[in-house]
């Protein structure tokens, strides 16, 4: 059986609701693919900023180096300046650990009803890939692996 270990990071908003469901779609994956995983979770996002100050601590940061996957949920807080969080704990997060690609699966199951307009299904199944494609979700988990850039 393969193990792996995985950071979480549920975040603010919907991210905490969306990592828990997403973690339990990995455990209904380990039964099937005989894996195991074991999650470590960090309390970092807009409700700890606005109760400690820190945005993300250099002890958290030397933590997630050592895992080869982290799972973000949503980050933002509506009491937080714009653009804390997100050079504090995403850019930062992406950067001093060079991830380069976030992934974020996409399925278009009806074209009627995509938010992007004069988008189809070949549209996005083509630009999903791309490294600096955005598609807006109302909700959504990321899975950082730790692909790194050749030098």
């Amino acid at each position: 059986m393969k193990t792996y270990d995985i950071a979480v990071i549920g975040g603010d908003g919907t991210g905490p609701e969306v990592v828990r469901e997403a973690v339990k779609v990995l455990d209904a994956a380990t039964k099937k693919f005989n894996l195991k995983f074991n999650y470590t979770h960090y309390d970092i996002g807009g409700a700890r900023y606005l109760k400690t100050g820190e945005v993300l601590p250099d002890s958290v940061l030397a933590e997630l180096r050592k895992f080869p996957a982290i799972l973000l949920g949503a980050i933002g807080h509506p009491d937080v300046k714009p653009g804390i969080l997100e050079k504090g704990i995403l850019l930062r997060t992406r950067f001093e650990l060079e991830q380069y690609i976030n992934l974020r699966p996409v399925k278009l199951y009806d074209e009627r009803f995509c938010p992007l307009k004069d988008k189809n299904r070949s549209t996005l199944i083509s630009s999903s890939s791309a490294r600096t494609t955005r598609v807006s979700t109302p909700a959504r988990a990321v899975l950082y692996s730790k692909a790194r850039r050749t030098k």
